[in-house]
């Protein structure tokens, strides 16, 4: 009898452990199952069909990955969190042991058909099994996905490389129009875990919420909108393209106009400047292949570059141009008069010949008169050639000279257009820059 009545106690004694436990380690899974006896997640948690589901954006901006112009895309890192609220997953806390939060995963719940619509892809950085929700006793649902996002973008590049862009998110219903499903967002937008871009500064990224009607479906879709505003950092640009430019015209400049000789020195620095356009031309074909084709206009960097073409073609035309100008003494031109002008150029005459054949004869030259009449035709003929040698000396030393102030004034002239050039053009792209 002792035997019975202690295997009876010991019993009643598990039984209560098992009951203690099974009460403290089942709140969560009777939930559930209480929850999930008549849930469809396959429809919109509502009791009146003609009730409208509100769901609150706030994604949470992580970095910017890559900005592709020609592509006209951009690659984000997100967390994309949305809430909302489902009737259908509330219960009473003092029911199941206070619990007041319900983690399930968003496979076994209602998820609204939210989308960005002008997505090219998305990569999902947590499995969809670990994707969890977080449910409130009062059925409020929240959701955060990250996620890698390459969204269309219009890029506009008139003020390249000191352009500020502007790449939009847009966010709507797949299927559920406004009178079914209503979408908000939080203000502000988060961005405290934001990494910045070594290429852009980040400027801002606020929300806003159109509505719209379609005709088609008789019906308003709501849309929200993400504005990404990001400034590119030009100091790369300016250090790879724009210097070198500077550099390598203005060494061309000073090369093709420095000082030669009459040997044909000018030719090979009229090969320099042909070299410096094809160096520039090299420069610009980098710049388009990094741009989208479009009809809206020429970056201000492809116009420096253009520019810079444009100065080194001259330079080459100006040195060809002075070179004919020079090889006219050849030809026994004298220095044109505007050429003077230009170079306040003063010519200088030539002295007359010493030995003056025609001068009159004194009688003791007439007493030699017969020996010198013999040398007489000699010495005209050494005279003359002397007097044309001395002319065509002093011509060629005029061209020279006019040639040399040439080679300075179009040297001076071409330096400062260059640096005036790049001036203008860093006003221009500074002026558009966010402060």
């Amino acid at each position: 009898m002792r035997f019975r009545t202690t295997d009876a106690i010991f019993f009643l004694m598990l039984l209560h452990v098992g009951e203690v436990s099974r009460v403290l380690l089942t709140h969560q899974q009777r939930l559930v199952n209480t929850i999930f006896e008549t849930y469809d997640k396959t429809l919109r948690p509502i009791e009146d069909t003609d009730s409208v589901t509100n769901v609150t954006l706030n994604p949470a901006l992580y970095s910017i990955l890559k900005t592709d112009e020609a592509a006209e895309c951009i690659v984000i890192v997100q967390s994309f969190r949305m809430i909302w609220k489902d009737i259908f997953l509330s219960w009473d806390p003092s029911e199941y042991g206070g619990m007041r939060q319900l983690m399930l995963p968003i496979s076994r719940i209602w998820y609204p058909d939210i989308t960005f619509l002008n997505l090219i892809e998305v990569v999902i950085i947590v499995p969809e099994d670990n994707n969890f929700a977080s449910i409130s006793y009062d059925g409020t649902v929240v959701t955060n996905i990250d996620e890698v996002v390459t969204l269309h973008c219009k890029y506009h590049i008139n003020m390249y490389p000191f352009d500020v862009q502007n790449c939009t998110m847009h966010i709507g219903s797949w299927m559920h129009a406004g009178e079914q499903m209503d979408i908000f967002y939080s203000s502000p937008t988060d961005l405290d875990q934001y990494n910045n871009n070594t290429e852009w500064e980040f400027i801002s990224f606020t929300a806003r919420k159109e509505k719209a009607y379609y005709v088609t479906t008789e019906s308003t879709w709501v849309d929200i909108y993400y504005d990404i505003v990001i400034q590119r950092k030009p100091t790369y640009y300016l250090l790879t393209f724009v210097l070198p430019c500077i550099i390598i015209t203005s060494i061309s400049i000073i090369g093709i106009f420095a000082p030669f000789n009459d040997s044909g020195g000018r030719e090979e620095k009229v090969t320099m400047g042909l070299t410096t356009m094809l160096t520039m031309a090299v420069i610009l074909t980098i710049i388009t292949d990094k741009m989208p084709r479009t009809s809206e206009g020429m970056p201000l960097l492809a116009m420096y570059i253009m520019m810079q073409i444009a100065i080194a073609a001259t330079n080459s035309f100006v040195a060809v141009f002075i070179l004919y100008q020079q090889r006219k003494w050849t030809k026994g031109e004298p220095v044109p008069g505007w050429i003077r002008i230009i170079t306040f150029l003063t010519l200088r005459k030539v002295k007359e010949s010493a030995i003056d054949i025609h001068a009159p004869l004194s009688e003791h030259m007439k007493e030699q008169l017969m020996v010198m009449y013999e040398m007489r035709g000699m010495m005209q003929q050494i005279t003359e050639h002397i007097y044309d040698q001395e002319v065509e000396e002093r011509l060629r030393k005029d061209w020279q000279r006019a040639a040399h102030r040439l080679d300075l004034i179009a040297m001076l002239f071409f330096l400062t257009l260059n640096f005036t050039l790049t001036l203008v053009f860093l006003v221009i792209g500074f002026s558009n820059l966010k402060a």
